[in-house]
């Protein structure tokens, strides 16, 4: 609650405030994470593949940016 008073340059941004990141991990675990909250990184091929929070539960899209 404090950040974009002490930070008011990056209030525009998103922000995630929990997050896993892994080379490799199961599907229920990341649906599971994704679903409580947490922004979930991970390797894919030789991108990263981004995985926000949900909103709403269970309705969340993937992306790939570049590693």
């Amino acid at each position: 609650e404090n950040f974009n008073i002490l930070f008011p340059e990056y209030k525009n941004y998103d922000q995630h405030w929990g997050g896993l990141a892994a080379t490799i991990i199961d599907e229920e675990l990341k649906d599971m994470a994704v679903n409580n909250g947490l922004t979930v990184l991970q390797y894919k091929g030789g991108l990263i593949e981004y995985n926000p929070p949900s909103t709403p539960k269970g309705s969340w899209e993937s992306q790939l940016i570049g590693a």
